[in-house]
């Protein structure tokens, strides 16, 4: 047979606390019956132990649940501030998107060029966007180009900063 204890310091206090009773019942006998002094001193050694590690157990076991608990309380704070942070950061995400509509609309882009334009910033190659989105490299291109020219932007990279620039605190 296999037993398993899912705290073996309970169950091992729970065993210090029934041999101290057995134990003291035993004194008590033999104290009633007369029995040599060594022999119940001896027994009381033997109590005073089994009541020690009991009280340690007891005390290990108590301290293990406050902080089983505390730890508790702790992962769900952390879980609501995740929860409050994601939200934080898409009510963010979604203002930059914002932002990001508004000067692509700004620059005239045709909702090709802004789909295009929205690619280029997540860094997708020119050969991705034609596969994303079904067309030619070379259509891409031209509207990369095109991209360029209502923004007055001349590269990938001046095209990113345009929009990163903001974001990234100063040295």
């Amino acid at each position: 047979m296999n037993f398993t204890y899912k705290n073996p310091r309970l169950f091992l206090g729970v065993a210090m606390f029934t041999m101290a009773i057995l134990i003291l019942l035993d004194i008590y006998e033999d104290y009633s019956e007369g029995a040599h002094l060594s022999h119940i001193a001896v027994e009381v050694i033997l109590l005073l132990i089994s009541s020690f590690i009991f009280v340690f157990l007891f005390v290990k076991l108590y301290n293990e649940r406050v902080k089983s608990k505390h730890l508790e309380s702790t992962l769900k704070d952390l879980n609501h501030q995740q929860k409050q942070l994601k939200i934080e950061l898409k009510k963010h995400l979604n203002g930059l998107s914002k932002a990001i509509d508004e000067q692509f609309i700004q620059w005239s882009l045709t909702s090709s060029e802004q789909e295009v334009g929205f690619l280029l910033l997540k860094g997708m190659s020119l050969k991705d966007i034609a596969s994303i989105r079904g067309t030619a490299e070379k259509t891409v291109q031209a509207q990369v180009q095109a991209i360029y020219k209502k923004s007055s932007l001349h590269s990938r990279s001046e095209f990113s900063a345009f929009f990163l620039e903001d974001l990234l605190p100063p040295k």
